[in-house]
C-alpha cells in the first residue's frame, strides 16, 4: 500500500518579506497508513512547523509534499477536507455546543452548503463518538467534559470527518497521566482498526516508545530520524535530541534521565526485583553509584542489605524506610570523605 504523504527534499521555515528562516532541510519521508506516527523533538526545534507544512497550512520553503500522490498545493481545500483531518493543542471555545454538535461539525465536508446531516451523516457521528468512549456524553455541553473528555470529542469530530489521514499537534499537552495514556492508546488502537495514518506530536516520550509504530525524531541539529520505533532507538537518535550532556537517554528504561553529580559508591544486596530497582533508584538520586562486589574497586564500600521497604540494614545498622537508608548513608559518606581529607 502507498504511503499517504511522501516529501522530497523538502524544507520547512518562514518568510519574514524579503528574508527566509529555514528551520529544517531535506525532509525525504513517508507516513504510512494504518500506522500511528509520534513526531518528538524538544520544544522550539520546529515540529509544528513540520505539521503544518506537511498539512498544507504552511507553504514549504523549498521541496513538495505529496498527499496521496498529488502534490498538496494543488489540491483544493475541500477536497483536503476529506483527505486531512487535524487536531490542534488549542483549547476549544465550543463551550456552549453539545458533544454531538461539535463531532457534526466534522461532516461539513461532506454536508454540502446547508450543512444538513442525513442519516448516514448522523450515523457516523454516533459511531465516531462511540469509536472513543464519549458516547455517553453526547448530550452534554462541551463546557461540562473533563480536558481527557474533551480532547476524545476532537479526536471524535476528527474521525467523523471520515478522512485518512489525521495529524495532532500535541494531543495530551493538557492531560493528566491516566488522560494521556488513555488517549494514546485510543489513537494507536484507532490507527489499526480503521487503517487511517495518524501522526502526532508529543513530549511523552514512554507513551510514544510503548504504543506508536513509526517514529520522527528532530534531532539538536535539525536533523529528522525516522523508522520503526525501535530502529530508530537503537540507533542513538533519542540521544541526539539534546546537546546537553546533563540529559541522557536511558536505554533499557526507555525514557531520559538526568546525570546527578556522583558522591560515592555503595554495595546493594536485594532479592526483590521492584525494591532493588526503587532503591537504587533513590541511591542514583543521592549521588551514590552501585557496584556488586564491594573490593572490586581496591577499598572496602559500604554495604546496604534490604529484604523489604522496612527492613533496610546499611552496614550493619538497621533502617526501616528509604529515608533512613538515604541518612544512614549520607553520614558514612560524609565520614568517609572527612577522613581521606585528613
Amino acid at each position: 500500500m502507498k504511503p499517504i504523504i511522501t516529501t522530497h527534499n523538502l524544507a520547512t521555515g518562514y518568510r519574514h518579506g524579503g528574508s527566509t528562516t529555514m528551520v529544517m532541510s531535506r525532509i525525504d519521508i513517508a507516513l504510512q497508513r494504518g500506522r500511528l506516527t509520534a513526531l518528538l523533538g524538544q520544544n522550539g526545534i520546529g515540529k509544528s512547523t513540520l505539521l503544518r507544512t506537511i498539512a498544507g497550512s504552511q507553504a514549504p520553503i523549498e521541496g513538495e509534499v505529496l498527499l496521496d500522490g498529488r502534490p498538496i498545493a494543488e489540491i483544493s481545500r475541500h477536497e483536503l477536507s476529506k483527505l486531512l483531518s487535524l487536531v490542534f493543542t488549542d483549547r476549544t471555545m465550543a463551550g456552549g455546543l453539545t458533544v454531538r454538535e461539535l463531532v457534526s461539525l466534522g461532516r461539513q465536508p461532506h454536508t454540502g452548503f446547508f450543512g444538513r446531516l442525513d442519516r448516514h451523516d448522523r450515523q457516523v457521528v454516533q459511531q465516531a463518538v462511540e469509536s472513543v468512549g464519549v458516547a455517553h456524553k453526547i448530550d452534554s455541553f462541551v463546557a461540562e467534559l473533563s480536558d481527557g473528555e474533551r480532547q476524545k470529542v476532537m479526536i471524535a469530530k476528527a474521525l467523523a470527518q471520515e478522512t485518512p489521514l489525521i495529524i495532532l499537534d500535541e494531543p495530551t499537552a493538557f492531560l493528566d497521566v491516566a488522560s494521556r495514556i488513555d488517549t494514546m492508546q485510543l489513537l494507536c488502537r484507532l490507527a489499526h482498526s480503521t487503517g487511517k495514518a495518524i501522526l502526532l506530536s508529543t513530549h511523552d516520550v514512554s507513551q510514544a516508545l510503548l504504543l506508536a509504530d513509526e517514529l520522527w525524531v528532530v534531532a539538536d541539529d535539525h536533523s529528522l530520524h525516522c523508522g520503526t520505533t525501535e530502529d530508530v532507538v537503537l540507533s542513538g537518535a533519542m540521544q541526539a535530541m539534546f546537546s546537553s550532556e546533563k540529559v541522557r537517554f536511558n536505554m533499557l528504561k526507555g525514557d531520559y534521565e538526568v546525570d546527578v553529580p556522583l558522591r560515592g559508591k555503595a554495595v546493594l544486596r536485594c532479592t526483590d526485583a521492584e525494591l532493588g530497582y526503587w532503591l537504587s533508584n533513590a541511591l542514583r538520586r543521592n549521588g551514590v553509584a552501585i557496584v556488586h562486589n564491594s573490593g572490586s574497586t581496591g577499598g572496602v564500600l559500604p554495604e546496604i542489605e534490604a529484604k523489604s521497604p522496612v527492613d533496610i540494614t546499611v552496614c550493619g545498622t538497621k533502617a526501616s524506610s528509604v529515608a533512613q537508608m538515604i541518612t544512614l548513608l549520607d553520614e558514612i559518606l560524609r565520614d568517609s570523605l572527612h577522613s581521606s581529607l585528613t
